[in-house]
């Protein structure tokens, strides 16, 4: 299934978590210690999987509960990339941040191109970059499945880069055991 942008971020259906974001402020040329998190800044992740120890993907930043910008980061020690909804969100932000600053700097932009056609799915390539609590349903062979979380903790536990995923294929069946890559994670959307 296919969503532009757009629409995804609008029926995004995960919760949300305090934004701290020291490396979203050098989007404004701020390097200074700023307090996101207590003046309104949240983020939702649209896609994620853990990478080692730390979470990762792409994310919705949002401030008042309203979104403002995405952040992509493909793996822990990558750089994140933001990219904003449109040059008011940017520019209001941009001001909310300065105020609760004494001297703005300078600033890069990048725009979140929101027409771009967005797959509502995607993959991970190892068992331990699930997350149970995002990932309790998948996609095999064009079917939604539910992960059996019981069986993939331990899986984990023996091996934390394992390919093996338990998933339910039908209600009251007994789960089955599939190479990772057989799956599709979705996107937690309204919809």
């Amino acid at each position: 299934m296919i969503m532009k942008l757009k629409d995804l971020i609008k029926n995004l259906n995960s919760p949300s978590f305090p934004f701290y974001g020291d490396e979203f402020l050098q989007e404004f040329g701020i390097h200074d210690y700023v307090n996101l998190h207590d003046n309104g800044f949240t983020e939702t992740y649209i896609k994620v999987w853990y990478c080692t120890d730390t979470w990762v993907g792409l994310k919705v930043i949002l401030l008042d509960d309203e979104p403002i910008c995405i952040s992509r980061q493909n793996c822990r020690k990558g750089d994140i990339h933001y990219e904003w909804l449109n040059e008011e969100k940017f520019l209001r932000t941009k001001r909310f941040v300065e105020s609760l600053i004494d001297e703005p700097d300078k600033m890069n932009i990048a725009y979140a191109n929101l027409e771009e056609d967005f797959d509502c799915c995607y993959s991970v390539e190892y068992t331990g970059q699930l997350m149970e609590n995002f990932h309790s349903k998948a996609i095999h062979n064009d079917k939604n499945v539910t992960l059996d979380w019981v069986k993939i903790r331990q899986e984990i536990q023996n091996d934390r880069i394992t390919k093996n995923v338990w998933i339910f294929s039908e209600e009251g069946q007994a789960s089955v055991c599939l190479d990772i890559s057989e799956l599709k994670i979705p996107i937690n959307t309204i919809n």
